[in-house]
């Protein structure tokens, strides 16, 4: 059995791990007879309410400090207090109830999540969102808000046709000698008058229109995508760095690490994690590259 140092104190994990079970089966057993008051107007315990309540200071307790000790870190009490809670615990519960082992299988846990973001914590959606980008190879270290941005990716809120483009876009931002084949004022007027009527509502004016075609290389097929996926793009006043707009959150293009290669190398983790059944960009990739190309040179 695993046994932690701590002077007199009883802290075989086993032991402790079982005390815990037995006391939360006798807190049940004390709250099902608190809701029969309720119900009936009677109960075998006049004092269920209270004895549940000090129990579960207690158990609360001592689940705190354990966990303390068992990362190393000091506990609040002394050995004699530490003892004098596992042995009042023991007193209220009576007898320990054996611990049945059970194995739990995980396998559905990640479409659950999908399906049901705001019933994980934090910390669990922070360990789903570190295997997410594991298998996608996708890089979001540099991004603030993360979990976010990986909950609106496998919900399809960002579909995989516009993490595909920001790959291009990167690639197109690096090679110095591109450069826009429509660039008069007419032209672009003509290619953003298309956009305009198409998605009347769109955010994105004139101006903001050709400093991303002509400064930012921010494709004109991009930006299509982006607005038939009612999201947006803006520009940080301060930086000059595109940002990604959707109705939850604003994410800079920049943080978003995404090679181009690995993306077409393991488009079928992609699929698999995105859900997308219609993706343009992973069904050929090699046209939607052409696409996002053909207005430079």
């Amino acid at each position: 059995m695993s046994k932690q140092e701590h002077p007199c104190v009883n802290l075989d994990v086993d032991y402790i791990d079982q005390l815990i079970y037995s006391a939360k089966l006798k807190g049940n057993s004390l709250i099902k007879d608190e809701l029969q008051k309720r119900c009936y107007g009677r109960n075998c315990d006049g004092k269920s309410k209270k004895k549940f309540q000090d129990l579960i200071r207690l158990v609360d307790l001592l689940q705190d400090e354990v966990g303390k000790l068992r990362t190393g870190l000091k506990s609040c009490f002394t050995s004699d207090q530490f003892q004098c809670i596992i042995e009042n615990i023991r007193k209220k519960i009576g007898k320990l109830t054996t611990k049945k082992c059970v194995t739990v299988d995980e396998c559905g846990v990640e479409k659950w999540l999908i399906r049901n973001p705001c019933c994980a914590s934090k910390e669990r959606w922070e360990k789903f969102a570190f295997g997410v980008c594991k298998d996608l190879k996708l890089n979001i270290e540099h991004v603030p808000t993360r979990c976010d941005f990986i909950l609106e990716l496998v919900r399809e809120a960002i579909p995989m046709d516009i993490i595909f483009s920001l790959a291009i876009c990167k690639e197109m931002q690096k090679d110095v000698d591109l450069k826009l084949i429509r660039s008069s004022s007419k032209e672009l007027e003509i290619d953003f008058s298309l956009l305009a009527e198409k998605y009347p509502d769109s955010s994105i004016d004139f101006e903001l229109y050709t400093t991303l075609v002509k400064d930012h290389k921010v494709a004109h097929f991009m930006i299509d995508k982006v607005l038939e996926n009612k999201l947006s793009l803006e520009l940080c006043t301060e930086s000059e760095n595109v940002i990604l707009t959707t109705s939850f959150q604003r994410y800079t293009i920049n943080d978003i690490e995404v090679d181009l290669d690995i993306i077409i190398e393991n488009k079928e983790q992609y699929k698999k994690h995105t859900n997308n059944k219609d993706c343009e960009s992973l069904d050929d990739p090699q046209l939607f590259l052409h696409k996002m190309y053909s207005d430079y040179r």
